[in-house]
């Protein structure tokens, strides 16, 4: 895990505002300090700012700040503590990609017109 992470970094100095390229495993693994056979990426948050830049992190960052600041009260904690778990799971396994992922960034960003109507 600590070679992903390194290999992320160092992929992530080369082009840091707009990254290496969407689902660009190859930049990444061209960084390994340690060759093996199984070159799956197991680090999220460092695999998404390596191919994303600045750029796509903070259009993620950018989406829990919006739907949590939409929410008000109690919802309002319940909510960011759900985007503080996700960040946490998004760094320990490599989901940034996945369709759920991109069903929650849709979610946070459409605006969630009638968020108060489901938070109670």
């Amino acid at each position: 895990r600590l070679d992903d992470l390194f290999a992320s970094l160092k992929a992530w100095r080369t082009s840091p505002v707009f990254g290496t390229g969407y689902y660009n495993d190859d930049s990444v693994i061209a960084q390994f300090a340690y060759p093996r056979p199984n070159n799956g990426l197991s680090m999220g948050l460092p695999v998404l700012l390596a191919q994303g830049g600045l750029f796509l992190v903070a259009l993620y960052i950018g989406a829990a700040v919006t739907c949590t600041m939409r929410m008000s009260g109690y919802a309002r904690r319940q909510v960011a503590s759900f985007f503080v778990t996700y960040f946490v799971l998004m760094f320990v396994s490599n989901i940034p990609f996945s369709f759920l992922a991109m069903l929650l960034l849709a979610f946070s960003l459409e605006g969630l017109r009638d968020a108060r109507r489901f938070a109670g």
